[in-house]
């Protein structure tokens, strides 16, 4: 495919965003990077579509590599500019002005990079630099709602008293709702169709949904895809197969590890030998904290997205094959990864809190016809709300 192509793949997956369709958006991205995963502009609008659904760490993770792909890019701003609203949306507001003061260095007066920094700075108490920001903003940002203008504004003007009453205060509750709102203020997108927000979560394993779902894997025949334990507070990835440069899952995240196998053999869900696990260590910690190594096997089939390198549109296939092989009665296929490449395969429902940290997604395998979702559980509770920054 040409590169002309691959763009446009990558542009139709912001514009299906922007009109309203998230899933529509993650799965033509997650198309583009089969075709060709050097591709950095791909990247980059998976980078941006991920920080607008919420998602900051796929997206800085993203946004990371896009810049590796190409480090001279000349549209470096671009890039520069959503790494810091992503940094915005997870509250590291040091970091979203310090890439939106890279941003605007390249290409001064930008405006998503100004937003950013206006924002960013007006919640650290940077006034002054938070009205120097909105003299060049003013300029180019006739078109926007006045009101819109005006809340921003008074949150630049007002430290951080009046934008915790605002933007920040939403975001800081991680209320995934309260997305729409904070782009609309931020003059990002203007309003956004609720639609593509939807705020559902993992069933708990005692709710209504749950029961039936652990109902079903008593009989056996599932798939249960179980995302890797909690990660809070661990530093980011800095990719390497040395355990020191990879993020790990917490302390008490390898309590919650040990409680799920305790909790699925409580329940009396079968499962199925060897229980297969991806080789970054936080997928692989999880499977044998939860089971036991010596039931436990590693497949590159179950890597992270940001780990497969050329292997991506291998990686996606595995899993497909994986969630629709069919499955013995009697058992169920446990595999243990990471949310990015079920994304990539699934859209907007596992994203977020919809898959969280530690959860089960139960999915019926249909062969050549693919896989049903039948839903997400919590089997043991999730923590820190279940998608956690990196620090």
């Amino acid at each position: 495919m040409s590169r002309h192509k691959r763009e446009d793949v990558g542009i139709a997956a912001a514009d299906a965003y922007f009109c309203g369709d998230l899933d529509r958006a993650l799965l033509l991205i997650g198309r583009a990077l089969e075709i060709d995963d050097n591709s950095a502009i791909a990247w980059q609008r998976r980078g941006w579509v991920c920080g607008y659904a919420g998602d900051s760490d796929v997206a800085i993770a993203s946004l990371q590599r896009a810049i590796r792909l190409d480090p001279l890019d000349p549209r470096v701003f671009r890039t520069q500019s959503a790494m810091g609203f992503a940094d915005f949306i997870a509250g590291r507001d040091e970091e979203a002005a310090h890439c939106a003061a890279m941003a605007l260095r390249v290409k001064p007066g930008w405006p998503p990079a100004l937003r950013v920094a206006l924002a960013a700075n007006a919640i650290r108490g940077h006034r002054r630099g938070g009205a120097d920001q909105e003299h060049l903003f003013h300029h180019r940002s006739r078109h926007y709602h006045p009101q819109v203008l005006r809340v921003l504004f008074a949150a630049a003007a007002g430290g951080p008293e009046v934008a915790d009453r605002g933007i920040a205060q939403s975001r800081r509750a991680r209320m995934k709702t309260m997305v729409p709102v904070i782009l609309m203020v931020m003059g990002m997108l203007g309003p956004v169709c609720t639609s593509a927000q939807q705020t559902d979560r993992a069933a708990s394993v005692t709710s209504p949904a749950g029961v039936a779902l652990v109902e079903r894997l008593r009989r056996g025949g599932a798939v249960m895809f179980i995302r890797h334990a909690d990660t809070a507070g661990q530093p980011c990835d800095a990719y390497g197969s040395a355990r020191e440069r990879q993020r790990n899952i917490s302390a008490a995240g390898r309590e919650q590890a040990a409680a799920l196998g305790r909790r699925i053999a409580e329940l009396g869900i079968p499962i199925a030998q060897p229980i297969l696990a991806g080789p970054v260590f936080r997928a692989r910690d999880t499977a044998e904290l939860a089971f036991g190594a010596d039931r436990v096997t590693m497949t590159d089939s179950l890597l992270a997205d940001d780990y497969a390198g050329g292997r991506l549109a291998w990686v996606l296939s595995e899993h497909r094959r994986l969630f629709s092989d069919p499955v013995p009665a009697g058992v169920n296929r446990v595999l243990v990864g990471h949310r990015g490449p079920v994304q990539m395969i699934l859209g907007s429902r596992v994203s977020g809190t919809r898959l969280p940290e530690a959860g089960v997604l139960v999915l019926e395998p249909r062969g050549a016809a693919g896989a049903e979702v039948l839903g997400v559980v919590e089997i043991v509770p999730a923590l820190d709300g279940g998608n956690p920054a990196c620090n």
